[in-house]
């Protein structure tokens, strides 16, 4: 007898849990949430904010269901913080009407946002939004030379190219970055660390590829190191190895000059 009680035990126990869910249910019925952009803006920089509105139709009784409203945000089948985005916030602290969810948009693209919430049988996925890359991270520019060419005639001229990128990696355009306003600082090094000349730098800006691009003569032969910095960080890739062979240049109408 004893034991038929004590298996009948975890049986009552699963049909009050059931009871009491249902019960507290039906006392709280379940409001409805809509989604809106904050200022009907779904277009961001690359590192801006994005602002969701959370719209709640009905009254919503703080402490009345089993479970509070805890969406779950999907980015492009990703959810949560993703490649796509991070600093996933809710802010549901303050007064229903100012509820608010909140994340970082950090790649370039179209995306569509899914906002799931089981309890409250939640599926929205009305919201879309674009993001353009943001402003030049000059340290994160990617270096390489034209063509792939590192090795040149002493006097002549060498081109290397920056592939400019925000500050979360995506490609920045003169489209979205206008004027490069930075300036970029180059010095050689020889291989075993002495100071080697090269002449008569030159910021050419944007070509058609979506490049800078930086133009100076190589005046010392030898097997040397291009180092590219701005504000006195590195960028990706310096130092660039290239070679200079012995060569002439004319200085003057008269006189050749041997750059070595």
């Amino acid at each position: 007898m004893a034991s038929k009680i004590l298996l009948l035990t975890p049986i009552i126990s699963l049909i009050s849990s059931i009871l009491f869910h249902s019960s507290k249910s039906d006392n709280s019925p379940m409001p409805l949430f809509a989604f809106s952009w904050l200022n009907n803006s779904g277009m961001f920089v690359a590192g801006d904010t994005a602002t969701i509105r959370v719209i709640v139709l009905g009254i919503y009784e703080s402490g009345k269901y089993e479970f509070p409203f805890n969406p779950n945000i999907t980015v492009n089948d990703k959810i949560g913080n993703s490649s796509y985005i991070s600093g996933v916030t809710l802010d549901f602290g303050g007064e229903i009407k100012d509820w608010e969810i909140s994340f970082t948009p950090i790649m370039v693209g179209s995306f569509n946002v899914l906002i799931t919430d089981h309890h409250f049988r939640v599926l929205d996925s009305s919201l879309h939004f674009g993001v353009t890359p943001g402003r030049m991270y000059p340290a994160s520019g990617i270096l390489s030379w034209q063509d792939g060419v590192d090795e040149f005639i002493a006097g002549t001229m060498a081109e290397m190219l920056i592939l400019p990128k925000d500050a979360f990696g995506n490609n920045v355009s003169s489209s979205s970055e206008g004027p490069i306003l930075f300036n970029f600082t180059l010095f050689a090094l020889t291989t075993s660390g002495l100071p080697a000349d090269v002449l008569n730098v030159t910021n050419k800006g944007w070509n058609t590829q979506g490049y800078l691009s930086i133009e100076f003569i190589a005046a010392t032969a030898g097997s040397l190191l291009l180092h590219v910095e701005v504000e006195k960080h590195a960028l990706e890739g310096s130092p660039l190895a290239f070679t200079v062979n012995p060569g002439y240049h004319r200085a003057c109408e008269s006189n050749n000059a041997r750059f070595d």
